[in-house]
């Protein structure tokens, strides 16, 4: 949230305004790849495990 406040008071053609673009572009990305990979982790590891015995 911080970084967009931050971002509002850069004008667009700074180099800080592309790389805080990045930088919020990469968070929203792992928090939602982290978000996906700790609900389906438990489901495919049980579907692994009794797949192999």
């Amino acid at each position: 949230m911080a970084l967009v406040v931050t971002m509002s008071f850069l004008a667009s053609k700074s180099i800080l305004f592309g790389i805080f673009t990045a930088l919020i572009l990469h968070l929203g990305f792992a928090i939602a790849i982290d978000s996906f990979g700790e609900k389906y982790t438990d489901t495919y590891l049980e579907h692994l495990t009794t797949a192999l015995k």
